[in-house]
Order: structure tokens, then sequence, then C-alpha cells
């Protein structure tokens, strides 16, 4: 009866062939067991290393006047791009290593802005020299976590969270508006600066008590091919009868086992495209048309983001309060806090179905937006982005000078009375004193 249906859909041909793949099932079952095996083992290990690695934030105090432009933070950034410790594949397989990751933080404690830098605790005095290096006038200490006092209670807090990405994510190479489009480079005095992050320290600095916003940057290094897959990191089963006899059949389009893909590919993929759309498919023995202004600034841009060192770069932001002192207006404001730096080729969004539902009756008791933004809490606080259990989609591709101008220290510019300052500059101690 079974064998009669199945020729009915299938086709005779069409049963032969699955029957056949059936009969296989001892060559085709143990590969797919062994892969589901393998992405449980990984995660396993993965989670174990991370176990066992301590942490620690580091708290700068920023003094009263800075005059380093956001290249100093660049270059501090920059220095986080390292490879190392999962080189091999003993350490990326069996010990479950990873490159080293960090996230950095701009938070508001009831109005009052502290900026922080979270790393492994074997890093902890190389970032600090780091930082002295370029900032000889901030002071660093090691702080207790400002999150650890919070867990997901609906009886005590309200909360909204977002995700940020791309505006253009298909090409991560089109740059946002960096601190360079801003003159910040220039290193101008102080009344004549315009710091996009003043807007951001404005907001998270009015804030009363009894509320708290958070924002972290994480970041990790963008290995050069690190995707083996062009498209598909698995093949696509697909339905078509135009394409297969009994209608399925497999789509490895755009798949290689050795070619690895990078952003700049997709870069150089995107101009060699207006290169071409200057020439004349009828009439090919003609010059090309002379390139636009606008289309060699695009060239431009990109070649100037792809030169430099790439982060894979996630940004979260929380926003938490008592009930009582819950106010929903904020959400608005947490979630435009990066709009002023998008640029003509590119910008960063927020995904405002992080934590909620558009309709009410998409969430039966609210259960699942509450189990939502308990996911959202307990990420911030394990600075999780990249690997499981918090892993996220909204992953994107920057370099050190998109970072630095989403997070640096800024100078009297930044006029909002309650960022942390260090009220007088410390001097070295003359050297003649009397011992």
């Amino acid at each position: 009866m079974i064998s009669d249906f199945m020729r009915q859909f299938f086709g005779s041909t069409g049963t032969q062939i699955l029957s056949f793949v059936f009969y296989l099932y001892p060559i085709w079952l143990p590969i797919i067991l062994a892969a589901v095996f393998w992405d449980i083992w990984i995660y396993y290990i993965q989670n174990w290393y991370f176990s066992s690695i301590k942490y620690s934030l580091l708290e700068i105090k920023l003094p009263l006047e800075i005059n380093k432009s956001p290249h100093a933070m660049e270059l501090i950034i920059d220095s986080f791009w390292q490879i190392g410790g999962e080189t091999t594949f003993f350490d990326r397989n069996w010990s479950g290593k990873t490159r080293p990751y960090y996230s950095l933080e701009i938070a508001s404690i009831e109005g009052e802005v502290h900026f922080y830098v979270w790393t492994r605790t074997t890093e902890k005095d190389l970032i600090e020299s780091r930082i002295y290096s370029q900032y000889p006038g901030v002071e660093v200490y090691e702080v207790p976590d400002y999150t650890a006092g919070f867990e997901y209670d609906e009886s005590k807090y309200k909360m909204t969270a977002c995700v940020f990405q791309f505006v253009n994510g298909k090409n991560p190479a089109l740059p946002i508006k960096t601190y360079i489009d801003f003159g910040l480079d220039q290193n101008p005095k102080e009344e004549h600066k315009v710091d996009p992050l003043t807007p951001l320290l404005e907001f998270i600095g009015s804030i009363g008590p009894g509320e708290q916003v958070w924002y972290q940057i994480v970041l990790h290094t963008h290995k050069a091919g690190g995707d083996r897959w062009a498209k598909n990191k698995w093949p696509t089963l697909k339905f078509d009868f135009k394409k297969s006899m009994i209608g399925l059949y497999l789509d490895t389009k755009g798949m290689s086992v050795f070619k690895k893909k990078d952003w700049k590919d997709d870069a150089n993929a995107v101009i060699q495209k207006m290169r071409d759309a200057l020439k004349d498919p009828e009439h090919p023995e003609y010059f090309p048309r002379v390139m636009t202004k606008g289309e060699s600034e695009t060239i431009a841009a990109m070649e100037r983001t792809v030169a430099k060192p790439a982060f894979n770069v996630g940004i979260r932001a929380v926003y938490i309060a008592a009930k009582d002192k819950y106010i929903g207006g904020r959400k608005n404001d947490l979630m435009g806090a990066y709009r002023h730096f998008n640029s003509v080729y590119n910008g960063i969004k927020p995904d405002p179905g992080y934590t909620g539902y558009d309709n009410i009756w998409s969430d039966f008791m609210g259960i699942g937006e509450s189990s939502m933004k308990r996911y959202a809490l307990n990420a911030y606080k394990h600075r999780g982005f990249f690997f499981p259990p918090y892993k996220e989609k909204k992953v994107f591709i920057m370099n050190g000078e998109e970072i630095a101008t989403l997070y640096h220290f800024p100078g009297a510019v930044a006029g909002t009375p309650t960022l942390t300052r260090i009220p007088s500059k410390k001097a070295e101690a003359p050297s003649n004193l009397p011992v």
C-alpha cells in the first residue's frame, strides 16, 4: 500500500531512487549523527573553557581635560587584534580555546556615567599599560561588576534591551560616519570640536534615581577567510521539479570547500561591479564613461575601511529601572543613540523586536517577552555575543576607526555634569627631594 502511494506521488523512478537512498542509511545516518554530535561537543568544550577563565572589569576615570583625538583609542583597539589561543586544531576542537574577546562599555548608574573595559584577568595589566600609554592623565581601577546585582525580576524591575545591526549589512566594507568625518583627527580646540559621542552621554547622564542605562560593544578579531563557505555553510535542500525528477535537489550554489570568504572579497566585488557599470555592454569597443564623484568616493571609502584591522562586533544596550521609576519613552532614546553615526554609505540601527513583540496577541500571557528579557540581561552580564548559549545573529564587521568613534574618551566638549572625572591632575614628585 505504501509503495503504491509513493509510486503515485513520486513515480516509479522516484520511488526506486528513494528506496535506494533509504537502503544506504548505514552510510548517511552516521554522518548526520556525527555532525550533530560535533556541534554538541564544541558547545560543551567551549563553555568548559570559558568557565575556567577569570575576568576583570576595569573602570577608566577621566581627567578634566583630554587633548587626544579618538585616534588614540583606535590605537588601543587595534592592539586587541590577535588570533592567539585557537591556532591549532587541538586548541580549537579539543581544548575549546577561542580568540579572546573584549567588551567596551559605557554605563550610567542613576545618571552617573562610567567608562569600562571588560577583559580576561590575564590581560588586565597589558590593557592598563596600553590605556596609560595613550591617555597618561586617566586612572584605571579594577572594580566589581556593576551588573552583578541584577536578576530579571518582574516584581521589582522593568527593562528593555536591543541589539544593533548595520543598515547595509550585505556590504560591511561600507563605513559609518567616523571621527575623521567629524574632523576630530585634526585635534581641534575644545570649543570647535563636534564630538558625536556627546548626545549619547547627555542622554544617559540625564536619567534619575532608580534607573540604569548600559551600552556594550563586544569585539574580537575577525580572521581573514574565517568563513570557509562562500554563501551557504551547508548544502541546502530545495524543492523544484524542473531541476530534479523527484522534486528534491541539493543546492550547492556558491559553496566551496576550499574557497574562504573575507569582507575584502565583498568590497572588491562591489568595486568591480561599479567599474563594470562604466562600460557599455552593447559597444564594448567604446571607452568607459567617466566615474562620478559619488562613485569614486564610495570606492575610496571602502578601500580605506578594509585597509585597517577588522573585528567582529556586537552592540547591545539595556535600560533597566525600578518599576515605579521606569519611563517608557527612554526606549526611543536607547535605540536612537547611534543614529547620528549614519553616513550616506552605512549606518547603525536597532533590532526593535529583541525583547518584545509587535502585537500583544503574538505572545501568550507575556511568557515569550519575559523569556526574551531574561535572556538579554544574562547575555549582557556574560558579555556573550559570538558563542552559545548567547550567540547572536546581529554580528557585523568593523575596523578600529569605526569602533573608536563609538567608544572613546571625550574631552571637555562633553559637558555632561554626571560624567565621572578626576578633579585634579597628578604630577610626578620632584627628583631632588631629600631621602
